[in-house]
Formats: C-alpha cells, sequence, structure tokens
C-alpha cells in the first residue's frame, strides 16, 4: 500500500506559510505557482502520471465496495446488499 509522504522544510513544501498563502489567496502570479510545482516536482518520491477521478452513488444497505486507486476502480467481489 502506499503512503503519503508530507514534504517539509522547503520554501514551497505543502507545509510552509508560502503555499499555504498560495493555496489560500487569489493574489497569486503564475511565477510563484511555476516555482512551488518545480520545487515539489525536484524532491518528490513518487509523482503521479495519471490519475482518476469518479463520483459513484451508492444506495444504503450496500457494503463491502472495494474501491482501488490503481487498475480496476470497483471491486464487487465481497460487496453485499441488505434491505
Amino acid at each position: 500500500m502506499l503512503r503519503q509522504v508530507q514534504v517539509t522544510g522547503t520554501e514551497y513544501g505543502p507545509t510552509s506559510a508560502l503555499w499555504a498563502q498560495l493555496e489560500h489567496s487569489s493574489n497569486w502570479n503564475i511565477d510563484q505557482l511555476v516555482g512551488a510545482e518545480q520545487q515539489l516536482l525536484q524532491q518528490a518520491l513518487v509523482v503521479p502520471l495519471w490519475t482518476q477521478s469518479r463520483s459513484l452513488l451508492v444506495q444504503p444497505g450496500v457494503s463491502g465496495l472495494v474501491f482501488r486507486p490503481f487498475g480496476p476502480v470497483l471491486d464487487l467481489t465481497w460487496t453485499e446488499f441488505s434491505k
């Protein structure tokens, strides 16, 4: 299982005050964002090349669904439905 890694101690790390300002402010410029992106990519252990985003509506009573970030998204092997 993959673990999330938190980058710390960098000028543009996700825990830095500057990153928080950029994330929650509309007063940023593109150079700041490009610099932040470059810094994160240089220090990243793993860079996702592709990701998927899906929203599913699950009826009450459905249990055992397994959502996977890679490969088949939905595994119904152990899914059960009870009224």
